[in-house]
């Protein structure tokens, strides 16, 4: 945009991106009722937090750590009453919830000799999270073509 000066030379004042402007709109508005929705214990996880997909990530690593906790839980609650759950099975439980993106780490865990316990496997989920987050900030080069003709006329 291009704005008369008071001292008559044209002076250009920036325009805001229209799309940039909506997109940011909608973060707020959908940050603002996510916000709102949770209970206090929760909201201090992402108090401070400024936009929505980072307090998104924050609440499905929270979520995770908690999920790990509630198997764990539960499998010391049937232990006390005398029907224990296994460690294989409360790992194999919490294998169930999780997306293909942790394949690599289901198979490390699964394969391993030793068995893997819930804490050591929380801590594992944790840095699988943070190597996908890692790998997707990574741009990958376009791949290239080479070409190579034989040409009969030299």
């Amino acid at each position: 945009m291009i704005s008369p000066s008071s001292q008559g030379k044209e002076v250009h004042i920036p325009e805001a991106n229209r799309e940039y402007t909506t997109w940011m709109k909608r973060d707020q508005l959908l940050l603002s009722w996510i916000i709102s929705s949770l209970s206090e214990d929760v909201f201090a996880h992402v108090m401070g937090l400024s936009t929505l997909h980072v307090v998104w990530t924050t609440l499905a690593k929270y979520f995770a750590l908690s999920s790990c906790s509630r198997v764990k839980s539960i499998g010391d609650n049937l232990a006390i009453v005398a029907s224990p759950v296994s460690n294989e099975d409360m790992v194999s439980s919490l294998f169930k919830g999780l997306s293909s993106k942790y394949d690599s780490l289901i198979t490390s865990v699964t394969t391993n000799v030793d068995p893997v316990g819930l804490e050591k496997l929380s801590g594992f989920l944790l840095c699988q999270e943070i190597h996908q987050e890692m790998i997707g900030s990574i741009e990958t080069p376009p791949p290239i073509l080479n070409v190579v003709t034989k040409d009969d006329n030299l």
